[in-house]
């Protein structure tokens, strides 16, 4: 590509070399491959009309899975926007089919990076609106907690204090937003550890396991909601800022493998990332390098509660 930003870029790759990807590579029908070329535009689009702090924002919970993804000679940040982008698009529904395989998806959010960077390179970045422009208002309190979470990350890690800002508490989810999936028991799992979720990373109903861990959150002071990221969470950047929103205003915390998220300060781990291991969340909490006081404490007591006998 040239070095001048072009703005055409992303929608040449959302038009021509995507949805070949997905038909010709990965057996995806014609007609489910544009509809899936024509999401990851609109999610583009969406996120290039948005200034390069809310931006950052709404890319800060999957900043930690994407660090070392490739190119690799990208920027972390666009390696995290990329996947908002891409990674959770409609692209998540045939890799939930497994019709598109991890080694599929890395082939084509490496590809994607270079596009996108362009367009967002070209784009005004200053409306705010689409299918992102609403987070921080329907979500303050979890929006404060991630901007919290994205001056950690352009900082280096350490400690940030927020406030949560005054808002209604969320409810809730209804029993018409839930759905049966299959669960399984995660490795040295504990009532806060959230079992691991055989659905789609993008659908915005509840499963039950995540229903059980926000009932108790509702209940038991000090509540510890423990994931190996935030993508655990969800891949919906919707559904995620509501669970995180609710999280917080029953003064629980999340941990993940890097990060601790409080209701007055986020936490992160200084000089280097760990990379998160989905299947095990206690895997990366037994390297504690760069992480200290508050934040040691809450890992170490998880950990002692993961290797009590259930």
């Amino acid at each position: 590509m040239s070095l001048k930003p072009d703005p055409d870029a992303m929608r040449q790759f959302c038009d021509r070399a995507l949805p070949g990807m997905l038909t010709e590579a990965c057996d995806v029908p014609v007609e489910e491959s544009a509809a899936i070329a024509g999401d990851v535009l609109q999610r583009a689009e969406a996120m290039a009309a948005l200034d390069q702090t809310a931006r950052q924002v709404i890319s800060a919970p999957f900043f930690e899975e994407s660090f070392d993804h490739d190119p690799a000679d990208a920027s972390p940040w666009l390696k995290a926007v990329t996947t908002v982008v891409v990674r959770n698009s409609a692209l998540e529904v045939p890799h939930t089919r497994g019709v598109v395989n991890v080694g599929g998806i890395k082939a084509i959010t490496t590809f994607a990076a270079g596009p996108l960077s362009h367009l967002l390179a070209s784009a005004p970045g200053r409306l705010g609106g689409g299918m992102f422009g609403g987070l921080a208002a329907r979500y303050p309190r979890a929006w404060s907690a991630l901007e919290a979470l994205r001056g950690l990350l352009v900082d280096g890690g350490g400690r940030a204090s927020y406030r949560l800002p005054v808002a209604a508490n969320p409810e809730l989810p209804t029993d018409d937003e839930l759905v049966d999936a299959p669960t399984a028991t995660a490795a040295g799992a504990s009532s806060g550890f959230l079992r691991q979720v055989v659905c789609s990373g993008i659908d915005p109903r509840f499963d039950r396991a995540l229903m059980a861990a926000l009932r108790t959150a509702e209940t038991e002071p000090g509540f510890v909601f423990v994931v190996s990221a935030l993508s655990r969470i969800s891949r919906n950047s919707e559904k995620l800022c509501r669970v995180l929103e609710f999280l917080l205003a029953c003064d629980a915390r999340v941990l993940t493998t890097n990060c601790l998220i409080a209701a007055d300060a986020v936490y992160l781990r200084r000089s280097h990332l760990v990379r998160p291991d989905s299947t095990d969340p206690v895997a990366g909490l037994t390297d504690q390098t760069g992480i200290s006081g508050v934040h040691r404490k809450t890992i170490q007591t998880c950990l002692r509660q993961a290797a009590s006998p259930a």
